[in-house]
C-alpha cells in the first residue's frame, strides 16, 4: 500500500470515511479495485492512507466484531480499549440506569 499525501489518496472516490477522531485521523473502507478491497484503513491529510496489519482491519464486519467482543469482555483488542462510559450510556434512549 502506497502512503502519500491527501490529494494523491484520502481524496480517492472508492475510499469511504466511515469514523473520524477529534484529531482529524479517519477510518476509510477502501472499495479501490486491488487487493485491499473491503479492507479498513486509517487516512489523515498528511500522512496519507496507511494499511494497519491486525487481524481487525480485515473489513468493517471483523472490526466490528472484534470492537464489540472486546466490549462485552473487557479485554483490549490489540493496543485499544474501548470504553463506554456511564455518560455515553445515558445519552443512548432506552439505556438509563437508576440509582
Amino acid at each position: 500500500m502506497r502512503t502519500g499525501s491527501s490529494f494523491d489518496l484520502y481524496g480517492h472516490p472508492q475510499l469511504v470515511p466511515i469514523a473520524r477522531d477529534i484529531c482529524g485521523e479517519c477510518l476509510v473502507l477502501d472499495h479501490r479495485p486491488e487487493t485491499d478491497r473491503v479492507r479498513v484503513h486509517t487516512a489523515e491529510a498528511v500522512g496519507g492512507v496507511v494499511r494497519q496489519p491486525h487481524a481487525m482491519w480485515a473489513s468493517l464486519p471483523a472490526l466490528l466484531e472484534m470492537t464489540a467482543a472486546s466490549l462485552e469482555t473487557n479485554r483490549p483488542l490489540a493496543s485499544h480499549t474501548p470504553v463506554v462510559t456511564e455518560d455515553q450510556r445515558r445519552s443512548v434512549p432506552g439505556a438509563e440506569t437508576t440509582t
